[in-house]
């Protein structure tokens, strides 16, 4: 009956050592199944910081730059200012005291650009030397990117008087402009 006895605790001692293992078994490997969802959760988590402070971080240079930005883009014409930039050289053509006229506008794309071309503009121009030279200074000194390709005055008028003769002018222009 002793040996029956011991046999039992015996059998039921292994049974129960086997389902310890077992259990343990399944708890560790339950244990590293969340282990591995934790890490992909932390780094995900690490992943979504990173990209949002660098996100904030892109945003505070947009911000930063804009100013410098503008001040560059204000050096071109805008895409759609080509004839707010004709009717502003009439303008300063009036307030120089010459009558301006346009007779060429072309624009061309610049092979090596993709985002700017170039204006070509022909302005005719009369007036006395002074409102002449008067009117050249206002077209040169334009915060655009304003190249004089060829220019020339002559006097028309042939006065003896050099300050009230009439002269002629032409100006070819070379201007950048936005796409």
């Amino acid at each position: 009956m002793r040996s029956l006895r011991t046999q039992t605790l015996l059998i039921i001692s292994i049974t129960l050592a086997v389902a310890g293992v077992l259990a343990y078994g399944v708890l560790f490997r339950a244990m590293k199944r969340s282990n591995d969802q934790i890490s992909l959760l932390v780094d995900s988590v690490k992943q979504n910081a990173n990209a949002r402070a660098e996100a904030i971080s892109l945003k505070k240079l947009v911000d930063d730059v804009g100013p410098d930005i503008k001040k560059i883009d204000s050096y071109y014409i805008a895409p759609d200012g080509t004839v707010d930039f004709i009717e502003m050289i009439e303008q300063l053509g009036r307030d120089a005291g010459v009558t301006a006229e346009i007779s060429r506008v072309e624009i061309h794309p610049i092979a090596s650009s993709n985002t700017t071309e170039k204006l070509y503009l022909t302005v005719s121009f009369t007036g006395t030397w002074k409102s002449q030279v008067h009117f050249l200074s206002l077209l040169e000194s334009l915060p655009y990117d304003l190249y004089f390709s060829r220019l020339s005055v002559i006097n028309e008028s042939h006065s003896d008087t050099p300050s009230k003769s009439l002269w002629q002018g032409k100006a070819d222009l070379e201007i950048l402009k936005l796409h």
